[in-house]
Formats: C-alpha cells, structure tokens, sequence
C-alpha cells in the first residue's frame, strides 16, 4: 500500500505541473461561473468581477459575453479528470468485487445560458456533458440542464421550467465544483436532474430563501417506465446569525421530498463518495406507494473555518417489506490556511466557490465523516471518513487530493476500503 500512495502522489503532482505549465500562456481575467451556476435574480448568474491578483497558473481569457438589446449569451466549460487507487481487505472484496485503480474523465461539460426578451427579460440554461470518453457511450452527448427562467415582478422570485435539478439538499442544489469534498454521499436521497417546474424566492433582507417544485421524468426515461412517478420537494434556509462584512455567519436549513414509484417501485443506490467503481448501498427495487424524505442541513463559517453537515432519513411506504427506513448524515470541516472565506450565496442559499486572494492560489484542509445506515432490507451500510487537501490554484483551476476509509456491512460481514482520490478540476 506505501508504494502505491507514494507513487500515486507522484503521478498528482505531475499532474499539477502539466496543468501550471500549459495555464501558464494566458491572462487572469474575469471570474468564470460555476459549472452548474444557479440562477440569480436577473435570471442568469452574476456578472464576474475583476480578479485580485495575477495568480500564478494563469487562467486561461475568457471569451467576451454576447450583449444585443434583446439577447444576452455567456459560454462555460467545466472539465474535471480523476485518478483514484484502491486498497481492499479480503472481506470487502467478497462484498463488491475488485475495485481497479485508474484515471477517469468525471465529467466534461458545455454551458451556455443568458437572456432573451426587451423588456422582460427570460433567463435560458442549457448545459450538455461529453460522453466521448466512455469506455461505450451509447451517444456522445447528454443534456444535463435544459430550462426557460422567468422573473417575477418583485425581482427575488424565480419560477424555472424545464430538465433542473430538484430542490432538495444541500448537496445536490449546490455546485459540486465549489465542494470541499471531491464527492457527494447523500446521492441515494435525490435524483440527479429532473423534468418540471420549480420557483425559487430569497427575502428582502437576504436572510431567508424558500424554494420547491413538482418534476416528473417520463419524457427523460426513453419510455422505459410506463408510469413515471411524480415527485415534490421543498426547501427553506435561513440565517439566524449574519455577520457576512466579518465573514461569519450561521445557515440552517430543512427540506422535503414527496418521491412517487415508477412502475411501482423505488431504489435507493449510492458510491462511498467516489464516481468509480460498484455501488455499496443498494436496495434493489422496492415494491412501494411513495417515500417521505426529511433533510436537515447546517453551515457554520468563521472568517476562514466552517463545519458543514447535512442529515438524511427517508420512510418508505412498502407494506410488503415492512415499510422501511433508511437514514444518512455527514459532518464536515473546512480551513482555508490563505485565510480565504467560501463565499455564501444568500439568494440561494448554499456556498459558493473560493476566490483566491494569492498569486499562489488558496489551500484548504477537509476532513469528513459519514454514514449511510439500512437496518431493514440489509443492502449495505457503510461509514466513510475523508481527509484531504486542496489547492485553490486561481479562479479556474484547483487540484485536491484526498485519503478515504470506508467500512461496509453487507452480507453478515464486515470489509474495508482504503482510497485515495485526486481530482484536476478547470471550470471556464
């Protein structure tokens, strides 16, 4: 295991000089958005500021927003590759089979997005992920989001239609290139994107959001359910502490989803925070009427350091298997060593990405821990802990390693995985 990691950190940090060096021909200029950016007031996300520094890995230009009287277009690309290393127990391998070591392309995304309309201005979203580089992509291209905003005259209201994600948790509403963490835990709770209609306000003084919508995916399942479930979620943040001129702040949030059985059934499946390798939760299908989801969230922030963490508990309506629970929570910690503070969206409720205020980027030290728990169908429990480090390199560029240790209950046994996980991430 020591010469795997001590040659995997080699390959990281060869990985980190070809990205220096070929950044290293261009400008800083304006701030990119985030590869899934959410809708502002206006319809579309903020415009970009000014950099504070040259940084040291150059960013690379940005090509200039399309601005005419009745159209607006901005044009994003996110690309993040991944190279994790494995190292199983015996035990775990009897549970889910050799997990192989190698580089995977995690996503690679376009995204282009604006305005349209004179006087009343209609937000356009629509990004497409790249599957090119799939071992056997059934089609080269996947559209993510597809979705029309529509303003309401008050200005802090947001009503969406279209393929979005839903509004439930967290995780899944945030940016995932603005984690601490490479990867999310609580994916059995949510679906990824959906089709439907959503709205999203934010009070007058910034210190509230409040956001839910009904989705139901027939069209974007090819047909293959017969009767598509429709699902409604809800979820309201607020902070009851709010020094943001001192960087301190408290978040506190609750959500809900109503999720309805397609063809009759539910599944609950997630990866010990990995994008690789096979599935460690898995319920298979549940012949179910519906589940309830309640989900808790909080976000502590001083000046430089946070805790973060989130807890999930789904009830699942299935007279057949005894209707059946499922929980899950993470807890997780952040310390921006440059000093930097995550800035915090108020109009959505949920943290965005550093900024670097070095030329030689921000670095942040995170550490989590986490469970997802089935005690009834016994489709695999596991407990994961992380610990890892990133380097804010400029606006666009960041690279993070980190170790993970994962213990899975499945099948009247006990098994363990150890991983390390490093991640090259550029959002234009």
């Amino acid at each position: 295991m020591k010469s795997i990691l001590i040659r995997y950190v080699l390959i990281w940090f060869a990985v980190c000089a070809i990205g220096t060096v070929g950044a290293g021909y261009s400008t800083v200029r304006a701030q990119d958005p985030d590869p899934d950016p959410s809708p502002t007031p206006a319809g579309t996300t903020a415009q970009p500021e000014p950099s504070p520094v040259e940084y040291f890995v150059r960013d690379v230009p940005h090509w200039p927003e399309i601005r005419k009287s009745t159209f607006t277009l901005r044009v994003a690309i996110g690309f993040l590759l991944d190279y994790s290393v494995f190292s199983q127990d015996l035990t775990n391998i009897k549970q889910v089979g050799k997990q192989l070591n190698g580089w995977n392309v995690r996503d690679a995304r376009l995204l282009l997005f604006g305005t349209f309309g004179k006087k009343y201005k209609v937000g356009y979203f629509f990004a497409a992920t790249y599957k090119g580089f799939d071992a056997n992509p059934n089609r080269l291209w996947d559209i993510l989001d597809a979705y029309l905003t529509f303003p309401l005259p008050d200005k802090r209201t947001n009503v969406m239609v279209g393929k979005m994600k839903q509004t439930f948790d967290m995780e899944m509403v945030g940016d995932a290139a603005s984690f601490p963490q490479q990867e999310r835990l609580l994916s059995p709770f949510f679906v990824n994107r959906d089709l439907g209609i959503k709205a999203i306000h934010f009070t007058k003084n910034r210190r509230m959001t409040m956001a839910a919508g009904i989705f139901n995916g027939k069209l974007l399942r090819d047909n293959t359910a017969q009767h598509a479930g429709t699902d409604f979620t809800a979820r309201v943040t607020g902070l009851p502490w709010d020094k943001q001129e001192d960087n301190r702040f408290l978040h506190l949030g609750i959500a809900y989803r109503y999720a309805s059985p397609d063809d009759g059934t539910l599944r609950y499946k997630g990866r010990p925070e990995t994008n690789v390798g096979p599935y460690y939760f898995d319920t298979g299908n549940i012949p179910a009427k519906h589940a309830n989801h309640i989900g808790l969230e909080f976000l502590l922030n001083v000046k430089n350091v946070s805790v973060l963490g989130e807890y999930n508990h789904a009830w699942v309506d299935s007279p057949t298997l005894g209707n059946p629970q499922f929980e899950a929570f993470y807890v997780e910690s952040s310390w921006i060593i440059t000093g930097e503070t995550r800035p915090y969206d108020p109009t959505v409720g949920y943290p965005r990405r550093i900024i670097p205020k070095h030329s030689w980027g921000s670095w942040e030290v995170v550490s989590r821990i986490g469970r997802v728990d089935d005690r009834f169908l016994q489709s695999g429990s596991f407990a994961k802990t992380y610990l890892g480090v990133n380097w804010w390199a400029s606006r666009q560029w960041k690279f993070g390693i980190g170790w993970g240790h994962t213990w899975l209950e499945r099948s009247d046994m006990n098994g363990s995985t150890n991983s390390v996980l490093s991640r090259m991430q550029w959002v234009y």
